[in-house]
């Protein structure tokens, strides 16, 4: 009790917030009478369930084909909104900020939404594309001098060069 109770303490104190993770090992822990009853352990569990929703929703609406641009924009402003009041470090929020950036904007082979994540721009067709899309890993793509999407490849009659 006493290592669960220092562990708990600590993730709510200072000015970082507990990320998801920390969160679920505290869950995860077996326990005893004197835990059920500590306040800590009854934010924890409210923190965790809301992240966790939270986390889910975003994943959703980044994955979403279907969505309009507007309504996008409007669950992002939503999304971003709800997170200030979850007492949690959401590793999706810079994707969601990254996406209300760009207004929703759809790039890629993907047509998904830019997620804060490297994205690599054709020099042919000028469209914008995930690194992870197209096969090309930040660290190659930031050195790269020119870059040829597989579109533009195909219609060039070259072979794409990161397949």
């Amino acid at each position: 009790f006493r290592s669960w109770f220092a562990l708990s303490q600590s993730l709510f104190r200072g000015d970082r917030a507990p990320t998801l993770v920390a969160l679920q090992r505290i869950r995860d822990v077996e326990p005893c009478p004197a835990m059920e009853r500590d306040m800590l352990l009854k934010i924890a569990r409210k923190a965790l369930g809301d992240g966790e929703a939270w986390a889910a929703q975003a994943t959703a609406l980044l994955r979403s084909k279907t969505i309009s641009t507007d309504d996008a924009v409007l669950e992002a402003q939503r999304l971003l909104q709800r997170a200030r009041s979850i007492p949690v470090l959401l590793a999706e929020e810079k994707s969601i900020s990254a996406m209300l950036e760009d207004r929703a904007h759809r790039y890629c082979v993907c047509k998904l939404f830019n997620d804060g994540n490297f994205m690599i721009s054709c020099d042919e067709c000028k469209d914008w594309f995930h690194g992870a899309c197209v096969n090309v890993p930040p660290e190659i793509g930031k050195e790269l001098q020119s870059y040829m999407c597989p579109s533009c490849s195909q219609k060039r009659g070259v072979s794409y060069q990161y397949a």
